[in-house]
């Protein structure tokens, strides 16, 4: 592929403001270049990469998402394991630790075309400062999107940043993107990055890996400058290895992580999810050399097999010279975070997890179980340790598992000598198996654990990890179908009595309340729920709580009658014959399902499940009650 001789480009950034950073991120249709083609693809805010975000710990980022994608014309599929929800999105806030659930790393959500959500990530006051990213997890349609260069930088200001020893030291942030091209594309026409270049088996796609967006940019280094580069592997499906001879690599942090120390390495291994803070020296000698990706072991390749050499950019060794040192390794010893000490073997509970990674054509799933949003796979206690055996059964995968890093036992690929290190995503390759711990601190809720090979992940390979709080009950069998996670307000729809009045969320604004939908007395299931709230009823009212029950049917004058005299306005039965409840409240699937939410007195829902079955456990909804 023939590319421009263009400079390396910097990406926008956004800054941190008085404790707070507010943007948006509009997610569109956009034409850019990528070398001699003209490429439409959707995008963040219209670019390639989206802009460099930067906070600090204990800053809350304020984020708007607004779908402006199409309208969705692609039916739903029968299963979760086929690609589907191309203009749904949403988006990871990929290696930070925070909330999954609510306004934060929810990725649950759905936001469809024409809607916006505002997302609140509070980055913790003792979070390690370092190299994150952004991009979009909408199950179904996440290499879709990462293909056509959804995705950005995130830093965390702090840390080494401050470092002496790193004062008049350059920084570069570097988003590798590898976009996916057909090979007998016209130069002359607009191409478009569509599902069948990302999912169809059997496709001949040239792949063209993009640093900022360009390819082959030119990087200009003075002779014997050293400068801080921070590597994002934000692409697809295949390894970068990446060298610049005769020039080696000093790494100091990890997927966002310092290490404590400074490594020298001839190439660092990029898979997808990766990053890397590396120093590198610029030879003294002035001229023109290259940044190259070239994979010649297979078994670390995710393919499984050898990549050629790439450049990948042209670096141009030019000007006054300026000879600087590089730090002593063990200068960097300080920067380890204080949040991250190193897991012992009494901190473990229980006997280790087996997991294993399987693909077998085009099925992709763990432990012979393929994705399903409904089912909590692993459900493991807040402020606990558990030691994980991960292992790839016929493919190799990039290993990712969302809100905790991980200390994972690796082979230094230069020494061979075995090292425990902090990442949050780890190569597994094919028949190998890896050792991981983890510390599941500060936040529960429902997360996920994953292949970043993300057409894998869209076909099956991810599972849920519920973080369990013994303190709180609120997430007890709590099941979600992509409905957004507490708090979030009620949205506005309107219901009515036999009577022909008109009840809506604003009615009961000021106190608390539970929203049940049910689909009418007729079924058992939902009448046996209703009787049982009916007949526990007392439990509620001392707790000042009251009741609204939606269903289809027309509720008669008769049991409205006898409502009124047993509850007064305290359990109030409602019509919502349209359904247009049901659909608001995300509680329909080609039909009406079973809801039960938990309102607080602003009207923020609190706690909530929607399931094809209706929740009858009124001890854990007294207990909800409680710890809210």
């Amino acid at each position: 592929m023939k590319s421009r001789d263009v400079p390396f480009q910097a990406i926008p950034e956004i800054e941190p403001e008085s404790g707070r950073t507010a943007l948006e991120l509009v997610v569109e249709f956009a034409v850019n270049s990528v070398g001699p083609y003209r490429l439409l693809h959707r995008s963040y805010n219209g670019k390639l990469v989206g802009p460099t975000i930067r906070v600090k710990p204990g800053e809350t980022l304020e984020l708007r998402l607004t779908n402006a994608l199409p309208r969705e014309t692609q039916s739903a599929p029968n299963v979760a394991t086929e690609p589907h929800g191309f203009n749904v999105t949403n988006i990871h806030t990929h290696g930070l630790h925070v909330s999954p659930t609510g306004e934060s790393d929810n990725v649950f959500l759905d936001i469809r075309p024409g809607e916006y959500f505002d997302f609140r990530f509070e980055i913790p006051k003792d979070h390690p400062a370092g190299t994150f990213w952004y991009h979009p997890h909408k199950h179904g349609s996440v290499a879709l999107q990462m293909a056509s260069g959804m995705s950005g930088a995130l830093i965390v200001e702090g840390g080494l940043d401050g470092a002496p020893e790193l004062a008049g030291v350059q920084e570069k942030v570097m988003v590798f993107q590898q976009l996916n091209l057909p090979d007998d594309v016209d130069t002359n026409g607009v191409i478009e990055i569509t599902p069948g270049s990302i999912y169809k088996p059997g496709n001949n796609i040239f792949r063209v890996t993009i640093i900022n967006g360009e390819v082959t940019p030119t990087l200009t280094m003075r002779p014997g400058e050293v400068q801080r580069w921070r590597l994002i592997h934000a692409g697809l499906e295949e390894t970068i290895n990446l060298g610049f001879d005769p020039v080696k690599f000093h790494e100091i942090a990890l997927d966002g992580i310092a290490t404590g120390t400074m490594t020298a390495r001839s190439h660092v291994e990029l898979q997808p999810g990766y990053r890397a803070d590396v120093l590198v020296k610029a030879p003294v000698s002035p001229g023109e050399y290259y940044l190259t990706s070239e994979v010649n072991n297979v078994s670390r390749a995710i393919k499984g097999r050898a990549v050629p050499k790439i450049i990948l950019a042209r670096i141009a060794v030019q000007g006054e010279p300026n000879d600087m040192a590089l730090p002593e390794p063990g200068s960097f010893a300080k920067y380890v975070p204080a949040s991250l000490p190193p897991i012992t073997d009494s901190e473990i509970v229980g006997p280790p997890r087996e997991l294993r990674l399987r693909r077998f054509g085009m099925q992709s799933d763990i432990e012979c179980q393929p994705f399903d949003p409904g089912r909590a796979d692993h459900v493991v206690e807040l402020s606990t340790v558990e030691e994980w055996n991960v292992s790839s059964l016929f493919d190799a995968h990039p290993f990712h598992i969302h809100v905790n890093p991980f200390q994972v036992l690796v082979n230094d690929p230069d020494t061979g000598a075995e090292n425990w290190v902090w990442r949050d995503t780890i190569f597994v390759g094919d028949g190998e198996r890896v050792r991981l711990r983890t510390r599941y601190e500060h936040f529960d809720g429902d997360t996920v654990l994953h292949c970043h090979n993300l057409d894998h992940e869209d076909r099956g390979m991810m599972q849920v990890v519920r973080i369990r709080n013994p303190k709180n009950a609120t997430m007890l069998q709590t099941v979600t179908r992509g409905f957004m996670r507490l708090p979030v307000s009620v949205p506005d729809w309107t219901v009515t009595m036999a009577t022909g009045e008109a009840v809506k969320p604003d009615n009961f604004l000021g106190g608390k309340w539970l929203l049940v939908l049910h689909k009418g007395f007729w079924c058992i299931h939902c009448s046996r729920q209703i009787n049982l709230l009916a007949a526990d009823f007392a439990e509620f009212k001392e707790r000042d709580v009251r009741i609204l029950a939606v269903c289809p049917d027309l509720i008669s004058i008769d049991m409205d009658k006898e409502w009124r005299e047993r509850f007064a306005s305290g359990f109030v039965l409602a019509s919502d014959k349209s359904l247009t409840v049901f659909r608001a409240q995300q509680c329909f699937d080609k039909e009406a399902l079973h809801g039960i939410y938990f309102i607080d007195a602003e009207g923020k829902i609190r706690w909530q499940s929607v399931a094809d079955e209706p929740f009858t456990d009124i001890d854990c909804l007294t207990q909800v009650l409680d710890s809210n």
